[in-house]
């Protein structure tokens, strides 16, 4: 576990045994999940923060359909639930849904303070991991400002390209995914690509992407 831990970003810069000298410390616990199974949603929530040890999970958020969007995945070393830490708001934004079998950490608001008042370097993981989070939903509502939907993929793929610095990538979710991502279609989806594709402007081989111009 400590070693997973080492990649988490509230850890990132400590070792395995540095991690377990300060998680012995403080209170935590260890929760298994079932696929299908729900850690968090909005009106049940607990103020502690989720470690994903082994499984996989998706971050969703119910819209006022009654649908679900996705928002994110989680894997093992992937962290959840900051957002709830000092939070007074009675709903919690968005829910987790564990897709296999999972193991995760359970790290309490309690917790966690005591983590970044005595330790410099995780107080500024947890700082890196709210400016992430602020870049990560400024993005998003950038991906609304454009009903055109050959604008919003290409503007996501373009996003993609500045995290991995590079034209070349793998898309991190399947269509089906990336479509309730952007909040279209599927048959959009597969329109835009196709258009994008024709135009020259990106080329795709299965999940693999290259950006070969950019038009936005």
């Amino acid at each position: 576990m400590y070693k997973l831990l080492e990649k988490n970003l509230l850890f990132k810069g400590l070792l395995a045994k540095e991690i377990e000298c300060v998680l012995s410390k403080i209170a935590f616990e260890t929760h298994s999940y079932r696929r299908g199974d729900t850690g968090y949603s909005e009106t049940n929530y607990k103020n502690k923060v989720v470690i994903l040890l082994s499984g996989l999970a998706r971050i969703e958020k119910n819209h006022e359909d009654g649908s679900r969007i996705f928002m994110r995945r989680l894997k093992a070393g992937d962290v959840y639930g900051i957002l709830a830490i000092c939070s007074e708001a009675p709903l919690f934004p968005t829910m987790i849904v564990f897709e296999k079998t999972s193991k995760a950490l359970l790290l309490p608001e309690e917790s966690l303070l005591i983590l970044i008042q005595n330790h410099q370097s995780i107080l500024k993981n947890y700082l890196t991991f709210w400016s992430s989070r602020v870049n990560f939903l400024f993005e998003r509502i950038s991906l609304f400002t454009t009903s055109l939907v050959e604008k919003k993929l290409m503007l996501y793929l373009e996003q993609q390209a500045q995290r991995v610095s590079s034209t070349s990538f793998i898309l991190p979710y399947s269509k089906v995914e990336l479509a309730e991502y952007l909040g279209v279609s599927r048959s959009s989806l597969y329109r835009a690509f196709d258009k994008l594709s024709d135009e020259g402007l990106i080329t795709v081989i299965g999940k693999e992407v290259k950006l070969q111009k950019s038009q936005w």
